[in-house]
């Protein structure tokens, strides 16, 4: 997976483009199940969720080929996989919380 993400992100491959737009289909629907929740909140939920995904995908790609460290946190270990899942709840967390806040 982590080899399909660097050749997605560093080549022009209409069969990525392919991959990356299913992706982004299949992301459409969990849109669709969140947008209502956001709507005149100030909260792009979309804008969270792309830097969220974004922010993954960097910090897998460059502990695979630089070493499991990243901002002190060793992803190589179970106890550090589960400190960046319980910060991605706490983000997700937070932009639920602030989109109860309309205004």
């Amino acid at each position: 997976m982590q080899k399909l993400i660097m050749w997605e992100v560093s080549t022009n491959s209409p069969l990525m483009r392919s991959i990356h737009n299913v992706r982004e289909t299949m992301g459409q629907k969990l849109f669709e199940l969140t947008d209502q929740h956001f709507v005149n909140t100030g909260v792009n939920f979309r804008a969270v969720a792309a830097l969220l995904v974004g922010g993954i995908y960097y910090t897998i790609l460059h502990t695979r080929f630089n070493g499991g460290i990243f901002s002190d946190i060793d992803l190589a270990t179970e106890e550090g996989r589960d400190e960046m899942l319980k910060a991605i709840e706490m983000i997700v967390d937070w932009a639920y919380q602030a989109g109860s806040k309309k205004n």
